[in-house]
């Protein structure tokens, strides 16, 4: 069970990551291989060096082939790198490397319409254990995703049954994704707020149990359409700056008293 919540605690970041992120068509326009996220903490009085958060390569396709995320930037003790290899179908096997040691390996089946991944079989290096994770996938008539349900078998042949459930507006688009435990007691919701025009207005996040959380980001956009400012309901406010080609060159975060609190400077390579 501790591997389950590790890797939704990964996912978790990868989500809130993600909300920092260059658009995937924008990466793609661009032709851009790897992408270097350095973070320079304000608050710091005698900081003068810059710390690479979060760094990741692309393919001629735009999918991340290896991501390296070092939370020493963070002031904790780990950093983890993730290599990514991919088939016909999707994601073929995941590495993954923590603190210089190699922690799990990750391999990908498919159903047969090959758009989902039906199983991922996961073994854990440093102690020799392994997971299992089923997906069953519901669609309505229009073939649009809606519910899913997943067993994972652990090395010991216990299992952990979830399941989820999407919901969309007229445009077709997600506004909802909620997540529950076997009995459909809710874990976790995410919500999106989208404008009739198609422009995230505002995000939130609901984690359930022992230790809930809630926090909802709104957002505002400049005359290109790009995301200008963010805002959070703990007064915490993000300003995203852009380079002539759309892409993110600067983000300025600042705590919930104003005062500016970490800089994100992002560097880009390209393909030829």
């Amino acid at each position: 069970m501790k591997y389950l919540g590790l890797i939704i605690f990964s996912l978790f970041s990868a989500v809130l990551s993600m909300a920092q992120d260059n658009d995937t068509a924008v990466l793609s326009a661009n032709k851009v291989s790897e992408v270097k996220k350095f973070q320079f903490v304000h608050a710091f009085a005698d900081n003068k060096d810059t710390c690479l958060l979060d760094y990741k390569k692309y393919d001629t396709l735009t999918r991340v082939t290896y991501h390296k995320v070092d939370m020493r930037c963070m002031g904790y003790r780990n950093h983890e790198e993730t290599i990514l290899v991919y088939n016909d179908l999707g994601i073929d096997t995941i590495y993954s490397r923590r603190d210089d040691e190699d922690f799990s390996v990750s391999n990908y089946s498919y159903d047969e319409s090959g758009k989902e991944p039906k199983g991922i079989h996961t073994f854990f290096y440093q102690t020799n254990d392994s997971m299992t994770i089923t997906n069953r996938y519901y669609k309505n008539d229009t073939g649009r995703l809606d519910s899913s349900f997943t067993v994972s078998v652990l090395q010991d042949g216990s299992k952990v049954f979830s399941r989820s459930e999407a919901r969309y507006n007229e445009q077709g688009k997600m506004i909802q994704l909620i997540s529950a435990d076997g009995d459909g007691v809710p874990t976790q919701v995410s919500t999106y707020e989208i404008s009739k025009s198609g422009f995230l207005l505002s995000t939130a996040f609901t984690t359930y149990g022992e230790k809930p959380y809630f926090v909802q980001t709104y957002y505002e956009y400049n005359q290109k359409g790009q995301i200008a400012n963010s805002i959070n309901t703990v007064n915490q406010k993000q300003e995203f700056f852009y380079d002539d080609n759309g892409l993110i060159i600067n983000i300025l975060a600042y705590n919930p008293k104003g005062k500016l609190e970490i800089e994100y400077l992002f560097k880009y390579q390209y393909h030829e």
